[in-house]
């Protein structure tokens, strides 16, 4: 008989090892940090000048090590030719609710649990990948940490006032929000850039 299929594990469960093992290491975070400034001080720390270029920098350091981590593992035709499909089968799931087609409906209710399976299947490949990603991250978040730590002043300026990076704020501290500012829209294009040009490299190849 032959072994049935083993079945992907859920993201879900990639992230609930990842916040584990996120407060495994806090209690060593200073540690961290203190052994991280041996190497990105005279990088990026600027002699602590310029928090603001330093944090900025290395968010830009983790933006470009994540996005190509996530390039190199990422299927992009493939990826494109399931959202094609995703969307075809939505337009064909409500025309077939809005004709009460009820042997249609049946029949798009089991295709979606499979493509249900094949989408939890690729989202279980992108995050294998995920713990890299997290010792990267919490490699330079920690240092960030201990190096404004080390600074007399912390409060910079900006249009809307001044703030403590250090001061917490909903949750997180003032300069991880800063970061996140920086970094995300910062990512998405890198992404798209570079999936622009994989799919334009491998169209010209296929001609």
């Amino acid at each position: 008989m032959a072994e049935g299929k083993k079945s992907p594990m859920s993201p879900m469960i990639y992230m609930l090892l990842v916040m584990v093992a996120m407060f495994a290491v806090l209690p060593f975070s200073t540690t961290i940090g203190a052994y991280a400034n041996y190497l990105l001080y005279p990088l990026i720390g600027f002699n602590g000048s310029y928090p603001i270029l330093t944090i900025l920098c290395g968010g830009v350091v983790l933006v470009i090590f994540q996005t190509i981590i996530a390039h190199i593992t990422t299927d992009w035709r493939a990826q494109a030719k399931a959202q094609q499909i995703s969307r075809a089968f939505q337009q064909e799931f409500r025309k077939a609710q809005i004709e009460k087609n009820a042997k249609k409906l049946n029949e798009l209710r089991k295709k979606q649990q499979d493509m249900m399976s094949l989408s939890m299947e690729q989202s279980s490949k992108q995050m294998r990948l995920m713990p890299v990603t997290f010792i990267i991250a919490m490699f330079i978040f920690f240092w960030l940490y201990y190096f404004l730590g080390t600074l007399e002043n912390t409060i910079v300026q900006a249009p809307w006032g001044s703030f403590d990076l250090l001061a917490t704020s909903m949750l997180f501290p003032n300069y991880v929000w800063f970061y996140m500012l920086i970094t995300f829209p910062l990512g998405h294009v890198l992404r798209k850039g570079l999936q622009l040009v994989r799919l334009n490299r491998e169209h010209n190849n296929a001609e």
